[in-house]
């Protein structure tokens, strides 16, 4: 049996409970001083209750579905609903997968069945993705990312065979022939010239195989189908916008003043004429990715934030990383959470965005690739 979430519940009740004998008393405009007291002593109690309630629920001990419960084998009712990816497939017989709890341990309450369509959250030993899943269709793609990065202390390499994860359910990841999924062809892309080819795709990392090469087990899950997406060539490829993106990530996580980075993001799918591989993949082709990294510094100073939107076209290069939306890739926060509709939840509190106000995304420094960064190269914000 799972421990009780805290709750300030029965608290509230006597918020409810003072504040209706505080209106009482007041209509009947009783004037003695023992009313006059008891009325001040329940208001000072009524104010201190409220206070009290807003701190627990603004530290999250109120919260009855902390994020380590989604997805982990066991039905919870406070997760199981839209907002928390009906408890990531905990609550339904069909798309429970083992977890840290056997599935049914908490029986099964699947209120999300009545859809063909539901998300999935998936937590791999670096990374989270978040699945579209489809009954109908029997297979599914990725919308959402995040994971956290700290200083580069081995390079394993990637590995080149993707095949599905046996631990997610079907009808979550890309169905094909074969044990390996084979790469997203299109009859227009040739051998030759893909960076300018807009038909040219190619299996694309969300989360970058480079950035999740220090263990085996990290290096193994960010191979799986889950994490690979149809990337066009020119945007995916040395030169390309999201490439670019994944190599000043590469070098910033190593710069001796920075803790860690924490990156998240999403994938929009918004246009159907380049839906290339249903056929082959059962998929949509990616239209727009988008992606934040917050830096923490080791001294504790404010986070600095920088935030991109980008096209999944050919077309979308590096440079367009060094000028403002709508005519570059460099967004702000405030207007990214507008554009994908997305609150971005996991933003601290209180942050910079100097990449932003400059007009210019971070810098990268020559010797950052093999991450043995030895001084600093740009001080904190």
């Amino acid at each position: 049996m799972r421990a009780p979430v805290p709750t300030c519940f029965s608290d509230f009740l006597r918020v409810i409970f003072a504040w209706k004998q505080i209106c009482t008393m007041k209509q009947t405009n009783v004037q003695s001083s023992v009313t006059h007291d008891n009325f001040v002593v329940k208001l000072v109690l009524f104010i201190g209750v409220v206070l009290s309630f807003d701190v627990v629920t603004a530290q999250g001990a109120t919260d009855t579905c902390p994020a380590t419960w989604i997805a982990d084998g066991y039905c919870d009712p406070g997760c199981n609903d839209a907002l928390h990816s009906w408890d990531g497939g905990d609550c339904c017989e069909d798309t429970c997968v083992d977890a840290a709890y056997d599935c049914g341990v908490n029986g099964f309450d699947c209120k999300s069945i009545s859809s063909d369509k539901y998300v999935y959250v998936k937590q791999y030993a670096g990374y989270t993705i978040t699945l579209q899943c489809d009954k109908k269709a029997k297979a599914g793609y990725a919308i959402g990312y995040a994971y956290n990065l700290t200083r580069d202390r081995e390079d394993l390499g990637s590995k080149r065979r993707y095949e599905n994860d046996a631990t997610v359910p079907s009808e979550c990841q890309q169905q094909f022939r074969g044990n390996s999924m084979p790469s997203y062809k299109h009859p227009r892309c040739g051998q030759s010239g893909r960076q300018s080819n807009p038909f040219c795709f190619d299996r694309g990392h969300i989360v970058m195989a480079n950035h999740l090469d220090g263990t085996s087990q990290t290096r193994r899950d960010a191979s799986y189908v889950t994490n690979l997406v149809p990337q066009a060539s020119g945007f995916n490829q040395n030169g390309g916008a999201w490439k670019e993106t994944e190599d000043i990530i590469e070098c910033h996580r190593d710069y001796p003043n920075v803790e860690r980075l924490e990156i998240f993001g999403g994938l929009i799918y918004d246009n159907v004429d380049n839906d290339y591989f249903w056929g082959s993949h059962g998929i949509p082709t990616v239209d727009v990715y988008y992606k934040v990294v917050v830096k923490y510094f080791k001294s504790g100073s404010t986070p600095d934030v920088i935030a991109w939107i980008m096209k999944n076209e050919h077309t979308d290069r590096s440079h367009r990383l060094d000028a403002l939306y709508p005519n570059g890739d460099l967004v702000s926060t405030k207007r990214l959470k507008r554009l994908a509709n997305d609150p971005l939840e996991r933003l601290p509190g209180i942050f910079t965005e100097s990449a932003y106000a400059a007009g210019d995304s971070w810098d990268r420094a020559s010797d950052c690739s093999r991450g043995n960064l030895a001084s600093p190269h740009f001080g904190e914000m």
